[in-house]
Order: C-alpha cells, then sequence, then structure tokens
C-alpha cells in the first residue's frame, strides 16, 4: 500500500521541479514511518493475542 502513495508523490514533486534528493529523502523518511507504524502494530497485535490467550473462557465471561 505504500509504494501506492510513495511513487506517485515522488514523481509528483520531481515534476512540480523539486530536486530529485528531496524525492529521494521523502520516499526514505515515508517508508520508515511506514515500517514504524507496521512493527507498533504487529507488536499491540501480540501483545493483545498473549492477553486474550492468558484469560479463561470464564473470566472472559463472567
Amino acid at each position: 500500500m505504500g509504494l501506492y502513495i510513495l511513487i506517485p508523490t515522488a514523481v509528483g514533486f520531481y515534476f512540480m521541479g523539486a530536486p530529485l534528493k528531496y524525492s529521494f529523502w521523502w520516499n526514505f523518511s515515508v517508508t520508515i514511518l511506514f515500517l514504524v507504524l507496521i512493527h507498533i502494530e504487529s507488536r499491540q497485535k501480540r501483545a493483545l493475542a498473549k492477553l486474550l490467550k492468558e484469560q479463561t473462557p470464564l473470566t472472559i465471561f463472567k
């Protein structure tokens, strides 16, 4: 999904007259942001799965 946003944005910057290195740094920083957000989300999912696994069916329905 990230590539659908990054590539057209970088091409748009380039054709608007932005230097190529600006487009590169935009792509790099947004890619890092996506990776960090995906990492945080996966950690939260693992923590939630662990929490739900520790719960017994009786405590869930009380």
